[in-house]
């Protein structure tokens, strides 16, 4: 093939690449293809002898032609044997006649634009070349008409997008601040384009992760569900490619990476995602992401790409307007100023003397550091009844806070096995024993002894099972209050040897058991005093005196507290029994009312300072 005509073949990328610019009108519509179709056959039909045609037009954003349509069907051929007619047509640009390998006359005519050749048509005739040359013309008036007829539709489209664009600017311009101008953005867009839903991400900062800031068709919307994170992955990935991403996308548009844009889809079940970001002088602004209940065209995009352009100024603006430290700071700052130096507003002075007032005084003002802690009621003297032998749980009719006396029965193990096991034991020994006095009868001695160590491992077996038997039923070893272990609702559960089923708590003198959060341990020492509050004495104030502060931790829901001990220092009302929960406050000195307020807070910049410091 010669290097005209390879010239002149379809290049796929290339003809993508226009096609996702703003499309000539050829090849984006069967209406289009069918036109072109028509045309050939009717260019070969127009005059006898017509053989081949071809016609080729301008590619939309460079300087070369392509063939749109040939016939025969052979195009590869037809294109190599009249690609010299078609560059002479667009050297002269007019009408080139010349001969083919083969001795057939060719014919091939340029349509311009001012300089520029925009469209050559070529045929092939074996005919009278006059008349060849009246059907081509003619033809080529089709063609001509045919373009300035989709340029003509193309400005119209222009100049409705941009009118459209600049009443959406209108909507959002009105608005005061960034997120309802947001919401104006989108809730407009969704009409025009039409969408079934538009969402506007905005960047805190540029070079920042794209926020969801508004969605057509309702100011609210809750950010940590899944459908407004797969809007921020879609923004995010338009934005990572710094370029409009659709899917599915129009036939003919260049192919971007569209995974979060798919997953966004899966997410709410539409037909198409299209996102396009916001670039203003100061960078990265935001994102708009479109869905489509069909598979939007280009001139929906271009719509898309119109505001986005436009939008982006606009909306980096506001948001510098909302900013506190580059915009909202300084005006307030500014306006304070003024008013406190106004004479005819004594009142902005008068408030700011209360301002410096509140500001300083709790600085100075001291009042007591009280610790809160966690608090339960226990005996000072507690027993703990554990299981000696493993069993089930067959009989358990005590319940923490009941009163028991010394050998009260407080669980009982089945014991239906240990018994059978008695007496087959039992058994067992009744008729090794007769043996040993067989043997002795019959002065067997290696029978009588072999007899005598089988009935002593015996007898110790069945010692052990009648001693098992004794430990089945767990009595209580003291008097005094249970405290612990309920086990009603166990019956028929395991226990293992050594498991804690019971405390008692003996006498009546109580202590109180604190839970001291681990970022308060520094400032609880033994001989502090506090006063305790019970839930179920909310009316009692009970004062108590810290008597120990262990090393020892433990989590409750989901804090680590140390454990600490106290003694409680006035009489003890009636009705208080161990177990009892509340709270207590200990005095640890006095701060100012300032430190109070911060101390968290200071402590924890203090640690996170800690942990970034290099």
């Amino acid at each position: 093939m010669s290097q005209d005509a390879q010239a002149l073949r379809p290049d796929p990328d290339r003809a993508a690449t226009a096609r996702s610019r703003e499309s000539d009108g050829w090849h984006d519509s069967a209406e289009q293809a069918r036109f072109v179709a028509g045309w050939l056959d009717a260019l070969r039909r127009a005059a006898p002898g017509i053989q081949e045609v071809a016609l080729f037009v301008e590619e939309p954003g460079a300087d070369a032609l392509r063939p749109v349509g040939v016939l025969p069907e052979d195009g590869d051929t037809v294109l190599e044997g009249l690609a010299p007619r078609v560059g002479d047509a667009v050297a002269r640009q007019g009408i080139v006649r010349g001969r083919s390998d083969d001795g057939r006359s060719q014919l091939a005519m340029a349509l311009r634009d001012g300089d520029r050749v925009v469209a050559v048509a070529a045929l092939t005739t074996i005919g009278s070349e006059a008349d060849a040359r009246r059907a081509l013309t003619l033809a080529t008036g089709w063609v001509a008409a045919r373009l300035w007829q989709r340029r003509i539709e193309t400005e119209r489209a222009r100049f409705d997008r941009g009118f459209g664009a600049l009443d959406l600017m209108a909507a959002t311009a009105e608005q005061r601040g960034v997120k309802p101008a947001a919401l104006a953005l989108a809730s407009e867009l969704a009409l025009w384009l039409p969408a079934t839903r538009v969402a506007v991400g905005i960047c805190r900062r540029p070079g920042a992760a794209p926020r969801l800031t508004a969605l057509s068709g309702g100011a609210w919307f809750r950010r940590s569900a899944p459908v407004a994170r797969a809007l921020e992955d879609a923004m995010g990935e338009a934005l990572d490619q710094d370029g409009t991403v659709c899917h599915p996308g129009p036939e003919g548009r260049a192919r971007m990476v569209d995974v979060a844009h798919a997953a966004l889809l899966d997410q709410t079940g539409g037909i198409a995602a299209a996102t396009v970001p916001l670039f203003a002088d100061e960078g990265t602004v935001g994102a708009i992401t479109a869905e489509f209940d069909v598979t939007p065209r280009d001139e929906d995009l271009l719509r898309l790409e119109t505001v986005a352009a436009l939008a982006a100024p606009l909306l980096a603006l506001k948001q510098r307007d909302n900013a506190w430290i580059a915009g909202r700071v300084p005006q307030m700052t500014g306006r304070g100023l003024r008013a406190l130096t106004a004479a005819h507003r004594p009142s902005f002075r008068v408030a700011a003397v209360l301002v410096l007032l509140a500001a300083i005084l709790p600085a100075i003002l001291q009042a007591p550091l009280r610790i809160e802690t966690d608090a339960t009621l226990r005996g000072a003297e507690e027993r703990a009844v554990v299981a000696t032998v493993p069993g089930f749980i067959a009989r358990a009719d005590i319940r923490p806070g009941q009163e028991v006396e010394e050998g009260d029965l407080l669980l009982a193990f089945d014991d239906r096995d240990l018994a059978l096991e008695a007496e087959r034991l039992s058994g067992e020994t009744r008729r090794l024993r007769q043996e040993a006095r067989q043997a002795l009868a019959d002065r067997d001695a290696p029978g009588r002894a072999l007899t005598a160590a089988r009935l002593e491992a015996a007898e110790a077996e069945l010692a052990l099972a009648l001693a098992q038997l004794e430990r089945v039923r767990v009595t209580a070893p003291v008097s005094g209050t249970i405290v612990s272990g309920d086990h009603r609702r166990r019956l028929g559960a395991p226990v293992e040897a050594g498991e804690l089923l019971h405390e008692i708590a003996q006498g009546d003198r109580l202590e109180v058991s604190l839970g001291i959060d681990e970022r308060d341990l520094s400032l609880v020492a033994p001989g502090m005093d506090g006063r305790l509050a019970l839930s179920g004495a909310p009316g009692l104030r009970l004062p108590l005196t810290v008597t120990a502060v262990t090393p020892v931790a433990e989590e409750r829901e989901g804090r680590r507290l140390f454990n600490a001990e106290a003694q409680l220092t006035g009489p003890v009302p009636e009705g208080l029994v161990p177990g009892m929960e509340g709270f207590a406050r200990i005095e640890a000195g006095e701060r100012s009312l300032w430190s109070l307020w911060t101390r968290r807070a200071r402590d924890w910049l203090s640690l996170q300072a800690w942990r970034w410091r290099p």
